[in-house]
């Protein structure tokens, strides 16, 4: 439960009380924090980043043709990014780079905010960063040189 619920579960809790007590006269059949468990979302189930982030796998994988380098794909004219190369001292793992504007425009067809996803990854470590301070990396994609999110991928 968050902070959120509990100070709204508490203000439930106080009115039901107070009206039972002082309009209805009636504390014999006040609510109880348990009867409102079942109205409460554990915060582990509130990641609406995740939820956006999976969709914007998802638009990857059904679009494998706009990313350079998915095996088997036929290369379409419009490209969103590519694949990056494996890195040994990374532990292999395999990385894609998202054309930064089309990143943002696939986090909003999928209602997310394109920061909040992106520092949501970046807090899961699947991001490849370019600093510090900066969360998307300069890549070369064909010959133009453009702002990417780089990005872990299952294979």
């Amino acid at each position: 439960m968050t902070d959120k619920q509990a100070a709204a579960a508490a203000v439930l809790l106080m009115a039901d009380t107070l009206a039972s007590k002082f309009v209805f006269g009636d504390v014999d059949h006040l609510l109880q924090p348990g009867d409102l468990l079942p109205y409460l979302k554990k915060e582990a189930d509130l990641d609406p980043e995740a939820d956006v982030l999976e969709a914007v796998f998802a638009a990857l994988a059904g679009n494998p043709g706009k990313i350079k380098g998915f095996d088997g794909s036929d290369y379409e004219k419009e490209t969103w990014g590519k694949l990056m190369p494996k890195e040994p001292l990374d532990g292999e793992k395999q990385y894609v780079a998202i054309i930064g504007a089309v990143f943002d425009r696939l986090v909003r067809d999928a209602g997310g905010d394109p920061t909040a996803v992106l520092r949501y990854a970046d807090r899961k470590g699947m991001v490849k960063r370019e600093s510090e301070r900066r969360l998307r990396r300069s890549v070369r994609i064909g010959k133009i040189r453009t702002q990417c999110v780089v990005i872990q991928i299952e294979e």
